[in-house]
């Protein structure tokens, strides 16, 4: 009795995942991006890696679908690129170029004096002190509000006509008319009760 034996070809079975592989360059200088974190994102599955000194990643076994590619590094703005479709027993590649983000120099607080400072309105703002008001009191009229008069009429662009006294003394700003002064204390507008009309005096 004779038996053969024959040996029949096995076919390889088809692979069932893809292949993603990339770079990341800065888009500035070229140069390889060391150390980014990498992710691949799509409703199938995501992964994870870290760009090597060249720059480069891969993600050797992912289901066929189509990824999304994160790419974020400090000192970088974070980049991603949609798309980026894997087919099973296939490598798919991809570069992506990195912006250098904006580096903060500096930062800087600014605050407003009360209501002087409004929206599209330039003001000027002078600071008398006790002293300096004392010392301005000459510049007007006498009277209980004479070193309130005086300490005004130090201002840049301010003039008072002399010999004047008391509380109703014309105070001119700029060339504008007496009507036109308005005071504030403390942030409040002053008016007059019965027209709501700015008062353009002072009173003791």
């Amino acid at each position: 009795m004779t038996f053969l034996a024959v040996a029949l070809p096995i076919g390889a079975s088809a692979g069932t995942t893809g292949t993603l592989r990339g770079r990341l360059l800065d888009a500035t200088t070229h140069a390889p991006i060391v150390g980014a974190e990498v992710s691949a994102v799509s409703p199938s599955q995501a992964a994870r890696t870290i760009s090597d000194a060249g720059g480069n990643f891969s993600f050797l076994s992912l289901q066929p679908d189509t990824y999304t590619v994160n790419a974020a590094k400090s000192g970088y703005d974070p980049q991603a690129q949609p798309g980026i479709t894997i087919v099973a027993d296939q490598s798919a590649t991809v570069t992506l170029n990195m912006q250098p983000a904006l580096k903060t120099i500096a930062r800087t607080t600014s605050r407003s004096t009360q209501s002087l400072v409004h929206s599209g309105i330039t003001s000027d703002v002078y600071s008398v002190n006790a002293a300096g008001q004392k010392a301005a009191s000459a510049l007007s009229g006498s009277g209980s509000l004479t070193q309130a008069y005086g300490a005004i009429g130090s201002a840049p662009g301010v003039s008072i006509p002399s010999n004047q006294q008391g509380w109703y003394q014309g105070v001119y700003v700029r060339g504008g008319d007496v009507d036109q002064v308005a005071y504030e204390f403390d942030g409040i507008p002053t008016t007059r009760q019965s027209d709501l009309a700015p008062i353009a005096t002072l009173t003791s």
